[in-house]
């Protein structure tokens, strides 16, 4: 068999095995439109890798190569004569400096994806400037590495994608800027793509292409029999009588949950369903799965870019249920922190450069107390400084945490 061939199938079969443990997330994905995937459920990047393994010969000692890779492409393009990306430091992860000369060229055989776009005379500098203020604007964080020409970044509904700029190996003067998404999907994600696409061309900004809800509107018995068919429906996939929780229903389960708390799409039904959430006896087992999923210190050392998807899930549920019943006289949301969520929730405010949507989602919970008027004393006192610096980081970053930051605070202020 011809040892191209062979390196595909092996990498295949690789990438197949890892992906088994996304099920409920493939599941879901493959209702998004115009998700570009091949049949074995890959994403854009996987895919190109593989037409890379049959078409390029690489030689005995560099046949390992691609099994490396896990998605990382900088050493593709450093084996194909851009030695500098992997030399050097960069300045700030926060910025992205880029200039025509640093970009790295790309190979002539190298597939580009149809997330691309290609800038005639474009100035590598500017585009990168009008990327990171959409980035900041649409709230998607990002690291960014400068002499790799690259951005690593994160949607609020947790798809984690990569932005990189290329000069072409033809016309050097051309920018192309490239999208890969790596793992997460939603059907908002194609806003984001299309927004960060004008931005690079220098395009004034859509309105259009802004996030609109689509409301489930129901009322009466209907609503109440829904919400508690539904979190009963969830407990059964969370906490099953065999004891055998399926791959990926945790994920799956939250991602509905969100859905369900959110009262902008789900409107009334959104309302019940965090009452009962968050207070109904029934299901204290799902509550405090929330909790303790929303206090997770896991991370994957090998992918420090890519959030911890199922925290961030569990923050967004309470940040959608508090909400929901914000007016509510009848529950204390303040009571609902336990000591041990409530230090987590000011831990993420204070390292709000770490994890600017953990911050974000923190100072909703906080705004939402603040709301009702059951907000801590000591709570105020240590949320001040903290406020302070994650409204900085927002502003320059963030635009969701610089406004709900300064939300919480002028609430505590006039308190």
């Amino acid at each position: 068999m011809n040892i191209g061939v062979w390196n595909c199938f092996n990498y295949t079969r690789t990438r197949q095995l890892k992906h088994a443990r996304e099920l409920f997330s493939s599941l879901i994905s493959s209702f998004g439109p115009s998700r570009r995937q091949s049949s074995a459920g890959f994403t854009e990047q996987e895919t190109r890798y593989t037409t890379v393994a049959a078409t390029v010969n690489l030689p005995d000692q560099n046949r390992s190569l691609l099994d490396a890779l896990d998605d990382n492409d900088d050493e593709l393009l450093s084996y194909f004569g851009n030695s500098y990306m992997t030399s050097g430091a960069d300045i700030d992860p926060d910025h992205w400096i880029a200039n025509n000369d640093s970009i790295p060229i790309l190979p002539s055989f190298y597939p580009l994806l149809h997330s691309s776009v290609s800038i005639p005379s474009g100035s590598a500098r500017l585009i990168s400037e009008q990327i990171m203020e959409t980035l900041r604007s649409r709230s998607i964080a990002a690291v960014y590495t400068s002499k790799g020409a690259k951005a690593d970044c994160t949607t609020k509904n947790n798809v984690y994608f990569r932005i990189r700029l290329y000069r072409d190996c033809e016309e050097t003067s051309t920018v192309i800027v490239e999208i890969q998404r790596r793992s997460g999907f939603h059907v908002k994600y194609h806003q984001d793509v299309a927004a960060i696409f004008d931005a690079a061309e220098g395009k004034d900004a859509n309105p259009l292409l802004n996030e609109s809800a689509i409301a489930f509107q129901s009322s009466g018995d209907e609503v109440q029999n829904y919400s508690r068919s539904s979190l009963n429906r969830l407990s059964d996939i969370l906490f099953p009588s065999n004891g055998e929780t399926m791959t990926g229903a945790t994920e799956f389960a939250l991602e509905v949950l969100v859905e369900l708390t959110n009262a902008h799409e789900a409107g009334q039904t959104a309302v019940l369903i965090s009452m009962d959430l968050l207070f109904t006896p029934e299901f204290e087992q799902l509550r405090e799965l929330i909790f303790s999923r929303a206090c997770s210190l896991e991370h994957d050392p090998l992918s420090p870019y890519q959030y911890n998807c199922v925290k961030l899930q569990s923050l967004e549920v309470l940040a959608n249920a508090t909400s929901c019943l914000v007016g509510s006289t009848d529950h204390n949301l303040g009571s609902l922190l336990n000591e041990t969520l409530r230090l987590h929730l000011f831990s993420y405010v204070e390292n709000a450069s770490v994890d600017p949507r953990a911050a974000d989602l923190a100072c909703l919970i906080f705004k939402n107390i603040a709301e009702n008027g059951q907000m801590d004393n000591n709570d105020i006192s240590r949320l001040v400084n903290a406020l302070t610096s994650a409204n900085n980081y927002g502003h320059e970053a963030y635009a969701d945490l610089d406004i709900h930051s300064q939300e919480v605070m002028s609430l505590i202020s006039a308190a």
